[in-house]
């Protein structure tokens, strides 16, 4: 896997041992995540940016997630009928319409987010102490690197480089279930 930007700085062997290990990781996390969730990895990024951000429009939502105005109407459409949604007058503006996130969609994001932390907290108690620590230092730096403010810079770096991986949250579906917040995991699914 080729390198781009500070990464290039680092030997080079570095460099694609560290861009490859972290591409393993977030493929494998996405992949469970698709393989256990009823909603896709689109519609519950969408209920992450709602609860992080707050009412937002179609517009500023589907600049957030990465994706075409009409793809996230369509998205937040399916939301809205399954009440993980609603949209309210915007304020500032009486033609404009909030997207805000449901006490339900709060609730299906929550879990999610709670089986995702099981999952990975599995994944952590396979490391020693020492690796432990380890990932607890560079915890801050994958924060930083998951940080949305840089998403847009990351996406042509992916592009110049001939990638044709969507982003999080790039509207593509990465799973075939329908798009439902009722279905819950096995103990046995979350392992």
């Amino acid at each position: 896997m080729q390198s781009v930007g500070h990464s290039t700085a680092l030997d080079p062997g570095t460099s694609a041992a560290v861009v490859d290990g972290l591409d393993e990781l977030v493929r494998f996390v996405v992949r469970h995540t698709a393989a256990h969730s009823t909603m896709s990895i689109s519609a519950l990024s969408t209920l992450g940016s709602l609860a992080e951000c707050g009412a937002l429009r179609i517009t500023e939502l589907a600049v957030r997630e990465g994706v075409s105005q009409p793809s996230m109407t369509t998205m937040v459409n399916r939301l809205e009928r399954l009440g993980l949604v609603d949209r309210r007058p915007d304020p500032r503006d009486a033609r404009g319409t909030l997207i805000e996130i449901t006490p339900a969609g709060r609730e299906v994001r929550r879990r999610r987010r709670a089986g995702r932390a099981a999952f990975l907290g599995t994944l952590v108690d396979r490391l020693d102490p020492d690796e432990v620590e380890q990932l607890a230092r560079v915890a801050p730096l994958l924060a930083r690197l998951a940080d949305r403010d840089g998403l847009p810079d990351a996406v042509a770096a992916a592009r110049e480089a001939g990638g044709d991986d969507p982003p999080a949250g790039s509207g593509r579906r990465l799973d075939a279930t329908p798009l439902s917040p009722t279905r819950t995991t096995t103990e046995d699914e979350n392992s």
